[in-house]
């Protein structure tokens, strides 16, 4: 992604938030596959004590058509939610 475009997104997003008046915040993660950007998006996520506490993921449709490696992505990510999430408990 350009710096351009990325200052486009990040607009985008700011505006949209204050379009909508949402006491929000969110992280830009670009140019990775699947696995690596949800990663990504949950190491990025919270600030001090503040942590998210709910994961909105689509559902894997078509898992008999999709790639091998689609799939394994897939279940490798909801392997690393289930992680995160135990580590995250206090």
């Amino acid at each position: 992604m350009t710096y351009a475009q990325r200052s486009r997104c990040l607009g985008d997003a700011s505006r949209f938030i204050h379009a909508h008046k949402l006491r929000a915040f969110f992280s830009l993660v670009d140019g990775l596959n699947f696995e690596q950007g949800a990663r990504a998006l949950l190491q990025a996520t919270g600030i001090g004590k503040l942590r998210p506490n709910v994961l909105l993921m689509g559902y894997k449709n078509e898992w008999l058509l999709a790639p091998n490696e689609e799939t394994h992505q897939y279940f490798n990510v909801l392997q690393l939610v289930k992680i995160f999430i135990r580590n995250c408990e206090v």
